[in-house]
């Protein structure tokens, strides 16, 4: 991604420590499923706790009651058949905070996470586009506290710095200080990572210090992903417009202190994809030349190592390397087959598809004994057979992937998130695990629609890390 024109470039200084008021807040009573998510690619979110992995699927232009862009967040429930039963959450939910405003944009990051410690996963939600008072574009990040019936009545999470925008654009919650209880990482435009130690209780003190990334002003932090490592979690940090960081997890300055530089680019996936006991990350550059490029860097918390390039050129990869691809634009890993090995799913969304321009497609590279191998890599797109709908323009199929077991049969099943579809509404197609791989027999597409959702909802352009 180019360099913004008034982008002021941040670069990497020692930790800074501000010393803010911790100011506790309570409340709250229901909500979501898991834990340190980004970590584990295929943990269980179960969050209805009737032992079925769920969808949670945001919509972050969605009309509400009249507001464009308000955004919206889907919540599906797993059973043996798939993904079952919605529900729709927006800021207009009861229990809810705030209210849906045209340009919210509530759900532009979704994240699951247990961070009170009571067994129930709670539910995370940005809101980059809130407008606090006559702070225009401040953000807003809202947990639902988790209870057995679902996500429920929640809190806001105070915003680190007045100073700073888009609020709620980018975080993670894991054990970065390795005390046990989950803990908050934020991001937002102002190229700084603020840090909430969580107390494994529904206090959420004000952030208590922040860590400087490499990125621009006027881009910001765009992603954070968590990986775990023996108790405690370290934080992959992908700024827009340059750079990505790994951040240490510590006990001291706030729960992460600084690393190393990694592969550029703008999706992050973590496994241990050639079983050694160290966590890789498969990183994802969709505006790198040629079309895009997954960088896959093994024992990523150990330090820099070579790092293995996949493209459309790579062998076995189904496609051409062409620019406008956006290659790698999603990644996710994950068990499909239930032989212990961790396939990679990566989505191209710019794929051109004859005439019809950016129509999209993902492919899945599958895992082996001795790590990823591209060797009879497949792809799949809305022509492929058995997939329901078709390959149209502008539909960007592989905006967002994720793998997740919803049938609970072991298998690891494939939602696969097209942004663009119908003119940017949005569609989600889900296809089931086996031990050959994905199937389309019983392959399901929800159109936004479908799902309940009004205007260019961009329903599908991210599911929850």
């Amino acid at each position: 991604m180019p360099a913004h024109p008034k982008a002021v470039k941040r670069t990497r200084t020692s930790v800074a420590l501000a010393a803010l008021t911790a100011a506790a807040l309570t409340g709250g009573l229901l909500a979501v499923a898991a834990a340190p998510a980004a970590a584990r690619a295929d943990t269980a979110y179960d969050l209805n706790k009737d032992g079925y992995r769920d969808l949670v699927t945001a919509a972050p232009d969605a009309t509400v009651a009249g507001a464009k862009k308000a955004g919206a967040v889907v919540v599906q429930y797993g059973s043996a058949s798939g993904p079952g039963k919605r529900v729709i959450l927006t800021q207009n939910s009861p229990g809810v905070p705030g209210t849906a405003e045209a340009g919210d944009r509530f759900g532009a990051a979704v994240a699951v996470a247990d961070y009170d410690g009571d067994g129930h996963q709670d539910l995370f939600a940005g809101s980059p586009g809130e407008s606090v008072g006559s702070d225009t574009g401040a953000g807003s990040l809202v947990v639902l506290w988790g209870a057995k019936s679902g996500p429920g009545k929640g809190v806001s999470i105070p915003e680190p710095d007045r100073y700073r925008d888009a609020h709620g654009r980018s975080f993670a919650v894991a054990d970065f200080t390795g005390d046990g209880a989950a803990d908050l990482a934020l991001g937002g435009d102002d190229c700084w990572v603020h840090t909430v130690r969580g107390d494994g209780d529904r206090s959420i003190p004000q952030p208590m210090g922040g860590i400087s990334a490499d990125c621009y002003d006027g881009y910001g932090i765009d992603a954070l992903t968590a990986v775990e490592d023996g108790g405690r979690s370290h934080l992959i940090v992908t700024g827009r417009g340059s750079g990505t960081l790994l951040f240490r997890g510590t006990s001291a300055n706030g729960g992460l202190d600084h690393g190393h530089p990694l592969p550029s680019g703008s999706s992050v996936a973590v496994a241990d994809f050639n079983r050694d006991g160290r966590m890789d990350a498969a990183i994802g550059d969709p505006d790198a030349p040629g079309g895009g490029t997954v960088s896959i860097v093994h024992g990523v918390v150990g330090g820099v190592s070579p790092a293995t390039v996949i493209d459309q050129s790579s062998a076995g990869v189904p496609g051409t390397a062409e620019a406008g691809d956006r290659f790698g634009a999603a990644v996710w890993a994950g068990d499909i087959t239930k032989d212990g090995h961790r396939e990679l799913v990566i989505g191209t969304p710019g794929e051109d598809l004859g005439a019809a321009s950016d129509a999209g497609q993902i492919t899945v590279v599958r895992g082996t004994a001795a790590g990823l191998d591209t060797t009879g890599a497949t792809a799949y797109t809305q022509s492929t057979q058995g997939v329901p709908g078709g390959s149209e323009r502008g539909d960007r199929f592989g905006s967002a992937v994720l793998l997740a077991d919803v049938t609970k049969d072991g298998y690891g099943d494939l939602a696969i998130g097209a942004e663009g579809e119908n003119s940017s509404a949005g569609a989600l197609t889900w296809l089931r695990g086996t031990s050959k791989g994905l199937t389309t027999s019983g392959a399901l597409t929800v159109s936004a629609p479908a799902a309940g959702l009004s205007g260019a909802a961009r329903f599908g352009a991210l599911f929850t890390r």
